[in-house]
């Protein structure tokens, strides 16, 4: 019978994301602390956002692991092309990018799940008694910094924004480079959160917003259609003058924005994170109910340092 214990998640986790489940986490473990979790392993769960690196050393022991993989590709559309040799070897993929999974299937041949990333409560929460000081926030890269100037992903983005501070002037307050609780803290000091994505993705920061009880206003999104509601969750546009109107109407209609707000801090409280990874755990354990496995070869230390170019899974 499957259960937790045949789970190794592979991400920036200080904890087991799902208590009972394994963990790993190379900032704070040794590489040779891998080996012996992937032989009580039966399905590992690889967080791609946070493990993806050049100098990553933990795929050359994935490439000896014989039980099942699941791989969560949690930056898909800017990383795509680096992505598509990661594929290989995998069991199921799931991706934050809903979009992501008809071109996933086109290239490499298998489906994958849309996984909303969702939010973590510790982090973004509302803030009791907090003074509103802004009427419009944004808080994010607008690629102002040299080399990134000409990079078109954020071209739409400095665009949006640009519009709205001169629309608006000193009633918009943009920031950049804040974290923790300062960065909760700005969402909760504004009437209304302003998010624009790169590439039309569902971003992070959109439930961190709704996290806070902000009002969102956001960019158009296949993704977020799929769960949210335009009008009741949050307000979408499609150019930067809708983006414009949809501040105003929510700056002329307290209780409109009051609606907003709190529909979409409800409905975002089904993402909380702890509940999306409980769902990849679930799907895990299906997954080798339906797909049992024998005795999986052990894995023996390396000798040779690891620290080098990677050898994908």
């Amino acid at each position: 019978m499957a259960d937790l214990n045949d789970i190794l998640f592979m991400g920036h986790f200080s904890e087991a994301p799902v208590k009972g489940a394994m963990f790993y986490n190379g900032t704070i473990h040794r590489e040779h602390d891998l080996w012996p979790l992937l032989n009580k392993a039966k399905v590992v769960i690889e967080i791609e956002h946070i493990t993806l690196s050049r100098r990553c050393y933990y795929r050359k022991y994935l490439r000896f692991f014989q039980g099942h993989k699941f791989l969560v590709l949690w930056d898909y559309v800017t990383r795509k092309n680096y992505l598509k040799n990661y594929a290989i070897g995998y069991d199921r993929i799931f991706s934050v990018h809903a979009q992501a999974g008809d071109e996933i299937y086109d290239r490499w041949g298998k489906p994958a799940k849309f996984w909303p990333h969702g939010y973590n409560p510790k982090v973004s929460y509302p803030v009791e008694d907090c003074l509103i000081r802004y009427d419009i926030g944004f808080c994010g890269f607008l690629g102002e910094r040299p080399g990134w100037e000409s990079n078109p992903i954020y071209s739409k983005r400095r665009e949006v924004v640009s519009a709205l501070q001169e629309h608006f002037g000193d009633k918009m307050c943009v920031r950049e480079g804040i974290y923790g609780k300062e960065y909760n803290r700005f969402w909760n000091e504004c009437k209304i959160g302003i998010n624009c994505s790169p590439l039309g993705e569902a971003t992070l920061r959109v439930y961190e917003v709704l996290a806070t009880g902000t009002a969102l206003v956001t960019d158009r999104s296949k993704d977020l259609e799929l769960i949210f509601n335009d009008g009741e969750h949050l307000l979408m546009y499609d150019s930067p003058d809708e983006a414009i109107s949809c501040c105003e109407r929510l700056l002329a209609d307290p209780e409109m924005r009051k609606f907003i707000a709190e529909n979409g801090r409800r409905a975002v409280a089904k993402y909380e994170r702890s509940g999306q990874y409980r769902y990849l755990a679930e799907e895990a354990i299906n997954f080798l109910e339906e797909h049992p496995l024998g005795d999986i070869p052990k894995i023996t230390p390396f000798s040779e340092p690891l620290h080098e170019e990677p050898v994908f899974a």
